[in-house]
């Protein structure tokens, strides 16, 4: 599995129908949402968006994103985030690769001009996150640019509405309640990504803006192969979990754009393939967002 799949949340195919750019449109009873298979970090250079997002941007009445962002602090995000990370309630990043093998990795670190040596007293799960987002800022990937923090930064200048699906508490949980041995496995498999993340994330991007699902879905099939709880925690579950908000929508009238992380939209347990099964009407056709969707 390439943990930069997990963190990094880039699109691929969800229903055997699906093609061009991650983007479905359900319909309801009443209400018709669209689905969009974000990506949580971008380059500057990577603007303007694709023109399926603005399309389904200006269709919606609101926005529906993984979180609130027009009511979040991001200085409690971090905030809540050291506190579950260094609460020294489970072992540390240090204690689970023992001292040597610690060095061996700040070592490391150090040759690919990344300082990982404030990670040794945090929860693997944490250091996992400190080193990928120092990578990706190092290769110039910036998640106040990613499509989330876009969207409801234009929300809010437009004064349309933002819902979140979970709180930041349920999200942060996610991690830190995983088993301390799938947690040594993503610090490991983060660190082991950490001299490619910057080539991986660009292709990976550029799968994106193209709408290549086809090469999106070659480079991510295997990435939960071996690490289902991670897979269940992080994503089957949360879809679940989401799926009354967004049937709440397609029950009354209005328009609504669903923004989550792409990994949200894979599969038979994706979002798209599980609204299908419930029967209701699910396109991708992302050149024809809102009213006009036959």
């Amino acid at each position: 599995m390439r943990v930069l799949a997990v963190l990094l949340a880039l699109a691929c195919p969800s229903i055997a129908a699906a093609d061009g750019f991650p983007l479905w449109t359900v319909e309801g009873d009443a209400g018709t949402v669209y689905i969009l298979g974000s990506v949580h970090v971008l380059k500057a250079g990577d603007y303007p968006l694709p023109a399926p997002v603005s399309e389904a941007y200006a269709a919606a009445d609101e926005l529906l994103m993984e979180l609130d962002l027009d009511d979040l602090d991001v200085a409690a995000v971090t905030t809540r985030m050291l506190e579950l990370g260094a609460s020294g309630d489970d072992a540390t990043a240090r204690e689970v690769f023992g001292d040597d093998a610690w060095e061996t990795v700040v070592s490391r670190g150090r040759s690919l001009g990344l300082d990982l040596g404030a990670m040794a007293a945090v929860e693997p799960w944490l250091a996992a996150l400190m080193a990928y987002n120092l990578a990706l800022a190092q290769a110039g990937y910036d998640p106040d640019l990613g499509v989330d923090q876009h969207l409801a930064g234009r929300a809010m200048a437009d004064g349309k509405p933002i819902a979140g699906l979970e709180t930041l508490a349920e999200q942060l949980d996610f991690f830190d309640s995983l088993a301390p041995e799938a947690q040594r496995q993503l610090l490991e498999q983060t660190l082991d990504s950490l001299d490619e993340l910057a080539t991986e994330a660009d292709a990976l991007v550029a799968a994106w803006r193209s709408g290549d699902l086809a090469a999106l879905g070659a480079r991510l099939e295997e990435d939960f192969e071996d690490y289902p709880e991670l897979e269940q925690r992080l994503v089957t579950d949360r879809n679940q979990a989401w799926l009354p908000a967004i049937e709440a929508r397609l029950a009354r009238p209005g328009e609504t754009l669903v923004v989550v992380g792409a990994l949200h939209v894979v599969g038979p347990e994706g979002l798209p393939a599980l609204l299908k099964s419930r029967g209701y009407a699910v396109q991708s056709d992302p050149s024809r967002p809102g009213r006009e969707t036959p």
